[in-house]
Formats: structure tokens, C-alpha cells, sequence
């Protein structure tokens, strides 16, 4: 089962206007050729629609964007963009998906415990497997001095309501510690084990924009963080 936001959390989300690198890393993958007026790109988890209103401004294709928060649904509508109530891991839209994109998306999904988590990451991308060309993936690569380790360490303090409570304490004296998903949970994997994931889940990753490095605050490095970047990853279902 699939642990998610309260629609207080959302809300805390819905003044992130993403990035700007999201459209320029994916225009620079796909050969902008490719971009045609038939052609679909499918946002999952597109929120308030930054990442379509930026694109939509730089392409012919149509952009869809499916969410399973009905208020940002209504919020993109609202503003005039294609955008469909729906689940990934329970999808119900049969419309074409050129393009599929997961941006910041993959880590939000989260499970009962570790191995559910790692199967229901999977299960999103499986979803699309031979109805689409490509898929595009920005994510958010925590490396770690010790392998692995601080995607654990930061998925167990935030899906655990008995930590994520001494944690929301904490945050509030060192505000740098503070996280929106305390009691629900998020899973963030170094740049190997995103890989890993993707082909487990039966795609071939075939071309790589590693972001810089983000500054990490002094007590985020309790948690053995030794680098974060924001890497975009393009892939093709393996044949």
C-alpha cells in the first residue's frame, strides 16, 4: 500500500516552481526533431504545472499532465492545461505517451517498508514499458560516504512517526533539518543505485546529465551525505 501526503504536505509543495533544467536536460536528450505536433509527452506528478508550461513554450507536442492530487488538477485546468486526476501505480489513462516524465517524482513513492518501496518504484516506470518511446527521469542523487547509506538513514527517520516526530522537534531549532514528508517517508538513492533501479525495472539508460553539486547544510552531514546533485536520466525499454 502506498503511504502519501497529507493535503498539508502537498500544500507546502505547490510554491516549488521546479527548475528550469528539467525542460533544457530533456530538449538536450531527445533530438528536438523528435518534438513534433502528433507527438504526446505525458508529465507524472506534474503538481502546478511548471514543468508544462515551460515546455509547452518551447515545443509543438502536446503535454499531458497526470496527478493523483485533485487540487492541482483543478489548479491546471483552471490555467487552461491538459492535466487528468489519475494514479501511476493504478493508472487508468490510455492516451498516447510519446515521453513519459518523472520529475522529482520517484522518491514521493513510497511503500510499508523498503522492499515495497524499491517494487512500487519499479511498478511506475513498468507501467509505461512499450507504450512509450522514451522515458525521462530528474531525480535528486544523494551520495554517501558509507554506499547507500543516507537514502536509508533519510527514509527511515521520515517514514517513522515515532523519528519523524523527534525530527519535526528538532527542525524546529535547526530549521536546515526540516522535511515536508515527516510521518509519511522519502527515498532518495545515489546516482548507481537509480541505475540499478531502472534496469531492474526493464530499461536501458542511454544518456546521463549529472547536475552540480547542491550546497549540503552542516547537520544534513550527520547523515553521511557526501554529495547531492540533481541528475536528469533518459531512458528506452530494453528489447
Amino acid at each position: 500500500m502506498q503511504k502519501k501526503l497529507n493535503k498539508y504536505q502537498i500544500e507546502n509543495f505547490q510554491n516549488f516552481l521546479g527548475d528550469e533544467s528539467q525542460v533544457d536536460n530533456l530538449l538536450n536528450m531527445v533530438p528536438y526533431h523528435f518534438f513534433t505536433a502528433d507527438r504526446v509527452i505525458v508529465d507524472v506528478g506534474g503538481g502546478n504545472g511548471f514543468f508544462y508550461e515551460l515546455l509547452k513554450n518551447k515545443i509543438n507536442s502536446k503535454v499531458v499532465i497526470l496527478d493523483s492530487d485533485l487540487n492541482s488538477i483543478e489548479r491546471c485546468t483552471e490555467k487552461g492545461m491538459t492535466a487528468y486526476f489519475d494514479d501511476v501505480l493504478n493508472l487508468e489513462y490510455k492516451g498516447r505517451s510519446d515521453i513519459v516524465c518523472f520529475n522529482l517524482t520517484l522518491h514521493h513513492l513510497i511503500g510499508e517498508n523498503e522492499e515495497l518501496t524499491y517494487e512500487m518504484q519499479c511498478n511506475a516506470l513498468r507501467v509505461f514499458a512499450g507504450k512509450s518511446i522514451y522515458l525521462f527521469i530528474d531525480e535528486y542523487s544523494y551520495d554517501s560516504f558509507i554506499f547507500g547509506l543516507s537514502g536509508k538513514l533519510i527514509y527511515n527517520i521520515t517514514s517513522n512517526k515515532f523519528l519523524s516526530k523527534i525530527a519535526s522537534i528538532i527542525s524546529i531549532f535547526f530549521p536546515s533539518l526540516k522535511a515536508n514528508t515527516f510521518g509519511v517517508g522519502v527515498r532518495f538513492r545515489e546516482m548507481n543505485e537509480w541505475i540499478n533501479l531502472f534496469e531492474f525495472s526493464g530499461y536501458k539508460v542511454i544518456k546521463i546529465i549529472k547536475g552540480e553539486n547542491i550546497r549540503i547544510p552542516f547537520l544534513r552531514r550527520l547523515l553521511f551525505i557526501r554529495r547531492q546533485t540533481k541528475d536528469s536520466f533518459l531512458l528506452i525499454k530494453k528489447l
